[in-house]
C-alpha cells in the first residue's frame, strides 16, 4: 500500500506531536518542577543568610532573645503562682493549669493559660474578682461553668486568662507588672 505526501505528513505530524508531548512530559515538566524546588531553597537560604548577616552586625539581638525568653520564664513563674495564691484565697482547687497561646507583638507578648478550678459559687466568684482587679496585669478571656449532674456539691469553671510579658525589660522587672497586689 503506497501513501500519498498527504498521508506522510499527517503521520509525520502525529509522530512529531506525540514525540513532543512525551519529551514535554518526561523532560520539560520535572526539570521545571526541579527549578522552583531550587527557586524556594535559594530563596530560603538567602534569608537565613541575611539573618545571620544581621545577628553578625547586631550581636545585642542574639542576647536580647535570651533575656526575653528569661523575661518570660519569670512572668510565667510569677502568674502561675498568683494563680495559686488567688484559688487559695477564694477557697476554691485548682484541677489543672496548661498553657493555651502566646501571641507577640512587637515587645509585648500575650501568655494565655487554661485553667480548670472547683469549688462553690462564691469562691469561684471571688477567685474571678481576683484576677479581674484593675492592679493586675491579667484578663479572663473566657469561661465556662458547669454544676454536677446531681445538683450537689462543688461547681467546676473551665477559664482562659491571660497576661503580658515586655521583653525589653530586665529578668526581674516583668514579676512586679503582673500584679501589684
Amino acid at each position: 500500500m503506497k501513501l500519498n505526501n498527504r498521508e506522510k505528513k499527517m503521520i509525520a505530524t502525529a509522530i512529531g506531536v506525540i514525540l513532543i508531548a512525551v519529551l514535554y512530559h518526561y523532560v520539560v515538566i520535572p526539570y521545571w518542577d526541579n527549578w522552583n524546588i531550587m527557586k524556594t531553597q535559594t530563596v530560603q537560604l538567602q534569608a537565613k543568610l541575611n539573618r545571620a548577616h544581621y545577628l553578625k552586625a547586631h550581636p545585642q539581638t542574639g542576647t536580647y532573645s535570651r533575656t526575653t525568653i528569661e523575661n518570660q520564664t519569670v512572668v510565667i513563674a510569677g502568674f502561675l503562682e498568683d494563680i495559686e495564691k488567688w484559688a487559695e484565697a477564694a477557697g476554691v482547687q485548682i484541677g489543672g493549669i496548661r498553657p493555651s497561646s502566646s501571641i507577640s507583638k512587637g515587645v509585648v507578648t500575650e501568655l494565655s493559660f487554661d485553667i480548670e478550678i472547683t469549688g462553690d459559687l462564691g469562691g469561684i466568684c471571688r477567685f474571678i474578682e481576683s484576677v479581674e482587679k484593675p492592679s493586675i496585669l491579667a484578663r479572663i478571656n473566657k469561661m465556662r461553668l458547669t454544676k454536677p449532674k446531681d445538683n450537689s456539691g462543688d461547681m467546676t469553671a473551665s477559664i482562659t486568662i491571660s497576661t503580658l510579658a515586655i521583653s525589653d525589660t530586665p529578668a526581674a522587672s516583668p514579676r512586679k507588672a503582673v500584679s501589684k497586689g
